[in-house]
């Protein structure tokens, strides 16, 4: 599901919960929160804190957590703000594909780990992850 065609927080987590063939009270168990919250989210009334934008991201592997904080905060905030937000959540996100399963699990085992830890473990996948592209760009393989 691209982020980019929507325009509406509460559009986003209608057409994603029902593509889990979720009702909103089973999205609302998924992501921990009230069983009305999702219906508010879904109508404009109210949008979710940053630590429930992160759970959706996590739960269903949405990759650009910035856009979609950026949707969630436009839900409610005045036009003007508004119209600032959305044209660069909609570019910023129109490049970035979904996760994959093993990259949500990944980042959310990344994200249970103390902060010192998470940088000493992120600054050594990046290592990894830079001399193995090195690799493959030698090889001609990227």
């Amino acid at each position: 599901m691209e982020l980019s065609t929507f325009s509406r927080f509460g559009d986003f987590i209608k057409a994603l919960r029902e593509s889990q063939e979720l009702s909103q009270r089973a999205m609302a168990k998924v992501l921990e929160v009230s069983p009305g919250y999702v219906g508010q989210w879904e109508a404009g009334v109210s949008k979710p804190s940053e630590a429930v934008v992160r759970r959706i991201c996590l739960k269903f592997r949405v990759a650009d957590e910035a856009a979609l904080q950026r949707l969630a905060f436009a839900e409610t905030a005045p036009e003007h703000i508004k119209a600032a937000l959305l044209p660069t959540c909609q570019k910023e996100s129109a490049r970035q594909p979904l996760l994959s399963e093993a990259e949500a699990l990944l980042i959310e085992r990344l994200h249970l780990l103390p902060p010192d830890l998470r940088c000493a473990v992120t600054r050594k996948l990046n290592s990894i992850l830079k001399s193995q592209l090195e690799q493959l760009a030698g090889s001609n393989r990227l």
